[in-house]
């Protein structure tokens, strides 16, 4: 009797779980293509999203210390606060 009340539970449950799919997956299976193909082009494209981003990151991070390490020599006053800054934003002070 408890599994029936807790199987009807769980029909109740899923009928209120959203069920939508995003239209370009229902146009692509309607295009007789194969989902996993989607999936796998989609992740291959978030991955060459990310190592674009990480790239661009590095960038900064390097235009960064870059930058400490010219207003260091240019502007020996300011040197604890540039210090101050790079350490702040994760990068590693001039010496």
């Amino acid at each position: 009797k408890r599994l029936i009340q807790n199987l009807l539970a769980l029909c109740q449950t899923a009928r209120t779980l959203p069920t939508g799919l995003p239209q370009e997956i229902i146009e692509y299976v309607e295009r007789s293509r194969n989902p996993d193909i989607y999936t796998r082009e989609f992740v291959e494209l978030v991955q060459r999203l990310n190592q674009q981003l990480k790239g661009r990151s590095q960038a900064f991070a390097d235009f960064r210390d870059i930058l400490a390490r010219e207003m260091t020599g240019a502007l020996p006053d300011c040197k604890q606060d540039i210090k101050m800054v790079v350490e702040s934003t994760g990068g590693n002070p001039p010496v």
